[in-house]
């Protein structure tokens, strides 16, 4: 799908004969837009809950070459979205969206979760009821960037809020113990012999400190992991910003030695999003506290799309505040 902000060019780029056509470049309507937008949105939002491929339990599958396979990575690639849509529809194709959203990330945990160590297998073979040999460190990030986001849009008044809570409790627990002596996750969470990746990290790092600012988790152990991580992260970063040790895109393997050898990759994409993701929550986390001082200044505002954001910080340093002491926070 395409929403049109602007229309026309400018440029006169040779051989082009748009500015000649369509005129002088012009921005569309911002109401207008929106208005496009909310329809996309919706038609995406209803295609997903009457015609997306399910399993007979209604978890959401891929076709393989002879079954219906499971993989992690979808509950972030849909459930995200169902969660975040059904904050901003309204009425009962919202309820249907967060409720769809809650409901597979029950599902994924149920079907992809391993008991002994409460992280998640990489995909599940609905055609033999097995899950796939590796508890890979990304399938892991993508349902927790997920659950996180699911938790931030589910109203705590939802039948399914306690337990979304509780299974993403459970998953931080076993994550925690997996944590690596530098403060990063290897690929393959319990094979150490596996590199040490950079989207996992920043996954669970994104995903622990939100969680102890929105009070799910305790700062009692995930406060050091994620300082931990944090610092971590930072070193794979080069001063020009490059990203290194993100693995690229990776398959459903049947052995930890083909996850070792897909090796990582520098600045792939596939990754950056997450580290942007957990530098946004660290900086969440930190603001919070920076907030809890005795000299801090609160103020709850609005967006210009009159969404309430109160938990969001801005934290303004004490030189731009005016005569003001101390941090504010917004």
């Amino acid at each position: 799908a395409f929403l049109t902000v602007q229309e026309g060019c400018d440029k006169f780029c040779a051989f082009c004969v748009v500015p000649y056509t369509r005129g002088a470049e012009v921005s569309r309507h911002a109401a207008r837009s929106m208005g496009e937008a909310r329809d996309l949105v919706e038609r995406g939002v209803r295609h997903i809950l009457d015609a997306s491929l399910r399993l007979p339990d209604g978890t959401w599958a891929r076709v393989n070459t002879d079954s219906l396979t499971v993989w992690a990575a979808d509950l972030f690639m849909g459930g995200v979205l169902m969660a975040r849509a059904g904050r901003a529809l309204d009425g009962a194709l919202a309820d249907r969206a967060l409720d769809e959203a809650a409901r597979q990330a029950l599902a994924i945990a149920r079907l992809l979760r391993d008991p002994a160590l409460d992280v998640y297998h990489h995909g599940y073979f609905a055609r033999t009821g097995e899950r796939s040999s590796s508890r890979w460190g990304r399938a892991n990030g993508w349902t927790m960037l997920a659950k996180t986001d699911i938790l931030r849009h589910l109203p705590e008044a939802h039948p399914l809020y306690d337990e979304v809570l509780a299974v993403f409790q459970r998953h931080a627990a076993g994550l925690l113990a997996l944590q690596g002596a530098d403060g990063r996750w290897h690929q393959v969470l319990d094979n150490p012999d596996t590199f040490l990746e950079t989207t996992a990290t920043a996954a669970f790092v994104r995903a622990f400190a939100e969680g102890i600012v929105q009070g799910w988790l305790p700062e009692a152990g995930y406060r050091e992991a994620v300082e931990r991580g944090w610092a971590a992260l930072a070193r794979q970063v080069r001063p020009d910003g490059t990203v290194e040790g993100i693995v690229p895109g990776t398959p459903i393997y049947f052995e930890d030695a083909q996850y070792q050898a897909r090796g990582p990759r520098l600045h792939d994409p596939r990754g950056l999003g997450a580290v942007l993701y957990a530098a946004a929550s660290v900086h969440r986390l930190h603001a919070m506290e920076a907030a809890s001082g005795p000299e801090a200044r609160r103020l709850e505002v609005r967006n210009p799309l009159d969404e309430a954001r109160p938990d969001a910080f801005v934290v303004v340093p004490r030189d731009r505040l005016g005569g003001l002491r101390g941090p504010l926070v917004v």
